[in-house]
C-alpha cells in the first residue's frame, strides 16, 4: 500500500480524530454508494484504499468494550464512534429516532449529521456525523458540556444511542 497518511491526504503529526474527519470527508465523495455503472468499480478501489488507509492509521487501536449494551446490528469499535449495518438514510433514521428519545435535535442534516441537546445520560450537546463504510453507516460522536460540572463521557452517549438504536430494532 502506498503512504496511508498521503491517501488520505494528512500530515505525519496528524491526530486519529485528523484520521477519522479526513476519511469521512473523502467517504462522502468516494462511497460506492454514490457512483453507478463504471465510476461505481472505480469508487469501490478508491475507497476500499481509503479504508486499508484508516486500518492501518488507526485500527489497531480499536476497542470494544464487553460491558457495553450493544445493539445486535452496531458494531462498537471506538469509544467515539459506532457501526450501523445499514445504508446512511435508514441509520440516519435510527439515529434520530434515538436522538429524540434521548433529548432535543436542534440540527438535522439528512442523512449526514445530527446535533442534539442530550438529557440523558448528562447535559450535554452531542454532535453525530454519520459516513457510508461499504454497506454500513459509521456514527461518529462528539460532545460538548451544556453546564459546568458533570458532562457524560462519550462512551456514555455513545452506549444510551447503542442501547436505544438496540430498543428500537427489537420493536420492529
Amino acid at each position: 500500500m502506498d503512504d496511508p497518511r498521503s491517501i488520505l491526504g494528512v500530515g505525519p503529526d496528524a491526530t486519529d480524530a485528523d484520521v477519522r474527519r479526513a476519511r469521512r470527508r473523502l467517504a462522502k465523495t468516494l462511497h460506492p454508494d454514490l457512483h453507478e455503472g463504471g465510476a461505481r468499480a472505480d469508487a469501490e478501489r478508491r475507497m476500499a484504499l481509503v479504508n486499508q488507509a484508516f486500518d492501518h492509521l488507526v485500527g489497531d487501536r480499536r476497542d470494544a468494550p464487553a460491558a457495553s449494551p450493544v445493539a445486535p446490528d452496531a458494531e462498537v469499535f471506538a469509544d467515539s464512534a459506532f457501526a450501523i449495518e445499514a445504508l446512511p438514510v435508514d441509520a440516519f433514521e435510527a439515529t434520530l429516532l434515538a436522538a429524540v428519545n434521548l433529548g432535543d435535535v436542534i440540527r438535522a442534516e439528512e442523512p449526514y449529521l445530527l446535533a442534539v441537546l442530550l438529557d440523558d445520560p448528562g447535559p450535554c450537546q452531542c454532535l453525530l456525523e454519520l459516513v457510508p463504510d461499504a454497506g454500513a453507516t459509521t456514527v461518529s460522536i462528539e460532545i460538548v458540556p451544556r453546564h459546568f460540572g458533570h458532562c457524560p463521557t462519550v462512551r456514555d452517549v455513545r452506549d444510551a444511542f447503542v442501547a436505544e438504536i438496540g430498543r428500537q430494532a427489537a420493536r420492529t
